[in-house]
């Protein structure tokens, strides 16, 4: 797999982690066509779930024969269906816990974060952002990220 893909898994695995999020949700990371449907799919399952965008790379590395994206932001898409939402926690309570588990999150060695990361995730300067939907309340908390070399 790529940087991007194994970065996006550890992500997944941290807020799958116990006492990560004060509820048990989806956490969703599949990357298909229909993400769209997946997502829906997901949160009328319990009314709440979480979905980890896809890295997108925000800045190359320059001067080089090869292509090296060294930069990446994350966003994690909280989508809650209100009406259907019986889970004792709304996406509002999720941008604290899931802010509070990804933020300065240590990229201690032998772990995903630590092969693929120079420096912890940071929270954006603008670390959130409503997505308008008529029928679902959706919430990103976005994460600044910072690609390392792999050292073999």
């Amino acid at each position: 797999m790529s940087a991007s893909a194994d970065l996006q898994d550890a992500i997944v695995e941290l807020l799958g982690q116990a006492g990560a999020l004060r509820v048990n949700l989806p956490i969703v990371s599949r990357r298909t066509k229909e993400l769209g449907k997946e997502i829906e799919a997901a949160a009328a399952n319990k009314g709440l779930c979480i979905y980890v965008m896809p890295p997108l790379p925000t800045s190359a590395l320059q001067g080089n024969p090869f292509v090296f994206f060294d930069k990446a932001e994350i966003r994690v898409r909280i989508v809650e269906q209100p009406a259907m939402n019986e889970t004792g926690a709304d996406a509002y309570d999720l941008v604290d816990d899931v802010a509070n588990a990804l933020h300065w999150q240590p990229r201690t060695e032998g772990t995903a974060l630590g092969a693929i990361l120079a420096h912890p995730l940071q929270l954006a300067s603008r670390p959130t952002e409503m997505i308008a939907d008529p029928q679902a309340r959706i919430i990103e908390v976005i994460f600044e990220a910072v690609y390392g070399f792999q050292s073999s």
